[in-house]
């Protein structure tokens, strides 16, 4: 779903007009409708008072792939109290996914392979990953 047509939902579901999430986001009305119509984009800031504004986090407002292209300043920007560890790891799926998907069927059997084999090398390991000790 767009940006304009989340923030319209999640305005109409607070029973907020236009011109009061403009005022309590601080926020030209302008602005608003242009977000909400999809002429105009908010950036990361705006996006950040709408949020607040209407008592949600970004990410109700925004889809994952908002968060792929953003330098993490900015997601800790958005969201201080998200784990960089998983905002790291969701990027780099999305990007491991992206050249999967450009590969064909040979080319994606021989990534599992290698992603596989540097599984196994400990040095790539996390600690403690999939170790069990036995009785």
């Amino acid at each position: 779903m767009e940006v304009g047509k989340k923030i319209h939902d999640i305005r109409k579901s607070k029973k907020m007009s236009q011109a009061e999430l403009a005022e309590k986001a601080g926020i030209s009305l302008m602005s608003i409708r242009r977000y909400e119509k999809g002429d105009r984009a908010p950036n990361t800031e705006q996006l950040a008072k709408i949020a607040a504004a209407l008592g949600v986090f970004v990410v109700d407002i925004v889809d994952n792939a908002y968060f792929d292209n953003l330098p993490m300043k900015e997601i800790d920007f958005i969201n201080p109290n998200a784990n960089p560890e998983t905002l790291r790891a969701r990027k780099l799926r999305n990007r491991m996914n992206a050249a999967f998907d450009r590969m064909n069927e040979t080319g994606q059997q021989a990534a599992a392979e290698r992603v596989e084999e540097l599984s196994q090398i400990p040095a790539y390991q996390k600690a403690n990953h999939g170790t069990t000790e036995s009785e």
